[in-house]
């Protein structure tokens, strides 16, 4: 997965995506918006704010079927 941020871009494993979990954090991040979703990896953490959060979700599962959905409205690998 490629994460764009002005003028740099950061990969990120789809493999390596351990857990995905809505957020209202004000933490600096490449996510605009408010209405953000922390994507938890092997190695470390980014906040985004995909456009369409619903369809990023069925996405990510499709490419991750490990990635099951929890209490929280996010993913989390089991």
């Amino acid at each position: 997965m490629l994460v764009k941020n002005g003028f740099s871009t950061q990969s990120i494993s789809l493999k390596d995506i351990t857990n995905i979990t809505p957020t209202s954090s004000t933490l600096s991040a490449p996510a605009l918006s408010l209405d953000r979703i922390e994507i938890g990896y092997e190695g470390g953490s980014i906040v985004i704010s995909p456009k369409d959060k619903d369809r990023f979700y069925h996405a990510i599962q499709e490419r991750v079927p490990a990635l099951k959905t929890d209490d929280n409205n996010g993913l989390i690998k089991n």
